[in-house]
């Protein structure tokens, strides 16, 4: 699966960042098994060498990549929400 992204910030673990209801600084990571090709704006970071990760608050799920830089920091990328929808499906799904 192709998955475009936007940077979203640079954040440390911890931090109270909230990405569509989901604190995902708080909330603990799994990573997304399916193999997904990450494209999109370069920034501080490249986001084609990130891994792709899910964070569920309640009845919401939410997909980013991150990219460690430093202990415990992470520059954050968003997905669209189209591809997002496919993801959550998928994830369901299994």
């Amino acid at each position: 699966m192709f998955v475009k992204v936007n940077y979203f910030g640079f954040y440390p673990l911890g931090s109270d960042v909230c990405y569509k209801d989901v604190k995902i600084m708080q909330t603990p990571w799994e990573s997304y098994k399916s193999p997904a090709f990450v494209f999109g704006k370069k920034q501080t970071v490249n986001p084609c060498f990130g891994q792709v990760f899910y964070a569920k608050n309640d009845n919401q799920t939410v997909f980013f990549v991150a990219i460690e830089y430093g202990i415990g920091h992470y520059h954050i990328f968003s997905i669209n929400d189209c591809t997002q929808q496919k993801m959550i499906r998928k994830i369901n799904s299994n």
